[in-house]
């Protein structure tokens, strides 16, 4: 398991009664979220009988990480592909490379220097749907005849990561009020030369790999080897916050209001630092479209283990 930090004075000890609405509506939910993660890191379970809300609150003390976490969310889209490249599905889908191209720059692989060499997973039809299913680093892929693909995240080039929307705003194409993914996928379907470049701002990339067979409920496999639950799991940065610990959620905005628990089960490119987090809403495009739109401040608190006498 990580190693949890609580070395900070802003890790300060919480009160249950401080957290805004606990236990929640959704405790159940979360309790079933925690469960997948239990396993690897040997936090335990309620046993049979037992009174769940008494026994988590027996077990973890809440400490506050952050009064100003920034959270941002993400999704696993749905994606029209193929096996077979033709006229329709052009752009491919890569595998991770050997270790002597892993390090190829986007500019680079747009360019072709994967082509040919039996990488491809799939083809799509456009490369911004591409692009987005790595910012999200994982996807549902439908094919012709209906079967669906899943495929996570298998690596990354070692590429800094670079925010396009932040350079859409900064080129004054949309407002930062108004960024989103759907403002991003259309930008660039709309302008494909400067969409080119926008998304080669970014020379970060993300190789995928087929996923074991999951049910169609389960969530994508995140980094800490577990399928996701909508809104009920969260990527963290582990150098504070340990994967498998459960942290508490507040944020509010005219898009999401959120006073849940979630589980630390999944990391990202862009999830660095103390105050940033991302929190998983789910698959397809209803998710997408409200995870594009999130980008709001709130109160991280994490559930430190209480010692076990």
């Amino acid at each position: 398991m990580s190693r949890v930090i609580f070395a900070s004075p802003q890790f300060a000890s919480l009160k249950y009664a401080a957290l805004e609405d606990w236990p929640g509506a959704d405790f159940a939910k979360a309790i079933a979220a925690y469960a997948w993660s239990a396993g690897p890191c040997a936090l335990g379970l309620p046993p049979d009988g037992a009174d769940p809300i008494i026994w988590f609150q027996s077990r973890f003390q809440p400490v506050l990480v952050s009064e100003n976490t920034q959270f941002t969310a993400y999704y696993e889209p749905e994606i029209a592909a193929s096996f077979q490249q033709d006229a329709r599905f052009r752009h491919p889908l890569f595998r991770r490379p050997s270790e002597e191209l892993r390090n190829l720059t986007r500019t680079e692989i747009d360019r072709g220097a994967l082509s040919g060499r039996g990488l491809e997973i799939a083809w799509i039809e456009h490369p911004i749907d591409g692009f987005l299913m790595q910012v999200q680093g994982c996807g549902r892929l439908i094919l012709p005849d209906g079967q669906v693909l899943r495929i996570g995240y298998a690596g990354q080039n070692g590429q800094p990561y670079r925010s396009v929307g932040a350079e859409l705003v900064r080129l004054g194409m949309v407002t930062s009020a108004d960024i989103s993914a759907l403002a991003i996928r259309e930008y660039v379907i709309a302008s494909p030369a400067a969409g080119r470049d926008l998304m080669q701002h970014n020379q970060s990339y993300v190789f995928f790999k087929t996923m074991p067979a999951l049910r169609d409920q389960d969530g994508p496999i995140g980094t800490l080897g577990v399928p996701l639950t909508a809104r009920h799991s969260i990527a963290v940065d582990p150098a504070f916050i340990a994967l498998g610990l459960p942290v508490w959620v507040e944020t509010a905005s005219a898009d999401l209001t959120v006073n849940a628990m979630f589980i630390a089960q999944d990391t990202g490119g862009a999830i660095k630092g103390i105050n940033r987090a991302d929190l998983f809403l789910g698959c397809g495009p209803a998710a997408g479209a409200l995870a594009g739109r999130i980008n709001q401040a709130g109160r991280l608190i994490a559930f430190r283990p209480r010692p076990v006498a």
